[in-house]
């Protein structure tokens, strides 16, 4: 089933909140592949991060996001 960003990004929501941190990811990382500067993505991207311990991983999403607040 193919969904829009935002009812991936809906979905990657759900998953994050129930939990499960590898669905999420996959909605996520399908975001990004198709829209590598989708903010809402790449912030929460960086949130799931953090919550699993990737904080290498979390600055770099964390700075990226940064990045395209500023232009």
């Amino acid at each position: 089933m193919e969904f829009t960003l935002d009812q991936a990004l809906q979905k990657g929501i759900e998953a994050h909140k129930a939990g499960k941190v590898q669905e999420a990811d996959r909605y996520y990382t399908a975001i990004l592949k198709a829209n590598p500067k989708h903010p809402a993505a790449n912030h929460n991207m960086g949130v799931l991060a953090v919550g699993i311990g990737k904080i290498i991983n979390m600055g770099i999403w964390i700075t990226h996001h940064l990045s395209l607040s500023l232009y």
